[in-house]
């Protein structure tokens, strides 16, 4: 187990991998790559705040012997958490996703039947989003690569400007 830590870590991910039906996720690479974001910030915010604490709290002594190897640290305590806790953190990851997707799908749902109730129309929100889906798969790549990074890009740019 503790021969080969990174491979272990490895093997327990992969076992993940047989999961994401019960999750009902598609792609194994977002909770991984969500995990592995989250992991980074977190090694940065931990080595930030042990710097902090060193730096206010530390004798001179100590300060000189940490200022040789601070920018080693955020590398040492970002490997130990992907070796320690990538499994669970991608499991954690995992649980999210399966709550978005769940609350999503509920509120579009719970949509559709209000206005079916009001309107008599059958399911309105839910043939919008799928004739959207069917529009964008015909269409070529820098059109999507537009649409999936151009939006939200406008709207935090729209958010920056307007509101602050």
């Amino acid at each position: 187990m503790l021969d080969d830590p990174i491979s272990w870590q490895y093997k327990k991910t992969i076992a993940l991998k047989s999961r994401l039906l019960e999750f009902n996720i598609q792609s194994f690479t977002v909770p991984v790559l969500h995990a592995s974001m989250f992991i980074m910030f977190l090694g940065y915010v931990i080595s930030g705040v042990i710097s902090t604490d060193i730096i206010q709290h530390g004798t001179d002594y100590q300060i000189l012997l940490f200022s040789k190897y601070v920018s080693f640290l955020p590398l040492i305590i970002i490997s130990f958490l992907y070796v320690a806790v990538f499994d669970k953190i991608v499991l954690g990851f995992m649980y999210y996703i399966k709550t978005i997707n769940d609350v999503v799908f509920k509120s579009i749902n719970h949509a559709d039947h209000k206005l079916w109730r009001k309107t008599g129309k059958d399911a309105p929100i839910s043939s919008v989003i799928l004739k959207f889906s069917i529009w964008l798969a015909r269409q070529p790549r820098y059109i999507k690569f537009l649409i999936m990074y151009g939006l939200p890009l406008v709207f935090i740019i729209q958010h920056i400007f307007f509101f602050f």
